[in-house]
């Protein structure tokens, strides 16, 4: 930093100078060459400070600019996972921390869990690069059926939450029927059965001090229906 600012300086020292000599020049041919236009070098000397002046601020913007984008880079990075590009851990825990200080009414949050199907079989079968293609299969259905409702997180190796705030059940279902249609076309190509299994939950006072028993009701759902799957 000292040394942007050093350069800032002599950038400026430098104006100034190169303006003061420039004067000094116009003062001379006052006295030395009459009838003439004396003021043509301090006008070359204030053209070349505003030059570099420009050239700092110029590079002061550009440094700015790089800087917000490295640190949008960086959010990236922290609150994005890396396989599928949805919300990570971090950002999901976040986001329950956020929501557990307010004063959540009921119905105000739906929760779905959700677990991709067999990945350890279709790992130790097909191989890691395989298993990642269903896991990336698992999270484009969730984004295509809920994102534009809620938040997709990838919580877990082959676990997903979704969370849904503050929309009417008609709505959820619309979409979660969007999801089921999804889901049977994609184990009609597959083969394979359901790609996952997912669990849903809403917050209720009667049930749930904080969400976190929220979600843990949508993943004792979400179990329910992978043992039918397993059956």
């Amino acid at each position: 930093k000292k040394n942007g600012d050093l350069s800032k300086s002599r950038n400026a020292v430098i104006g100034l100078g190169m303006l003061f000599a420039m004067v000094l020049v116009d003062i001379g041919r006052y006295y030395m060459i009459p009838y003439t236009d004396y003021s043509t070098f301090t006008r070359i000397g204030l053209f070349l400070f505003i030059i570099l002046i420009g050239i700092d601020s110029l590079e002061r913007n550009m440094k700015m600019i790089l800087l917000a984008q490295k640190a949008q880079i960086y959010e990236e990075l922290a609150y994005h996972d890396s396989l599928t590009g949805i919300y990570n851990r971090t950002a999901f825990d976040e986001k329950l921390c956020e929501l557990n200080k307010k004063q959540l009414e009921d119905g105000s949050v739906f929760v779905m869990i959700a677990d991709v199907n067999g990945l350890k079989y279709v790992n130790d079968h097909f191989g890691h690069r395989i298993g990642d293609v269903y896991i990336q299969s698992a999270s484009r259905i969730l984004v295509d059926s809920l994102s534009d409702i809620g938040g997709i997180y990838r919580t877990g190796g082959d676990e997903f939450t979704v969370i849904i705030e503050n929309h009417t059940n008609r709505e959820i279902m619309l979409h979660v029927e969007e999801l089921e249609r999804q889901l049977t076309k994609e184990e009609e190509e597959r083969k394979l059965g359901e790609l996952f299994s997912y669990g849903t939950a809403i917050f209720e006072k009667e049930q749930d001090t904080t969400l976190n028993q929220t979600i843990a009701r949508a993943d004792e759902a979400m179990y329910v229906r992978k043992q039918d799957f397993k059956q």
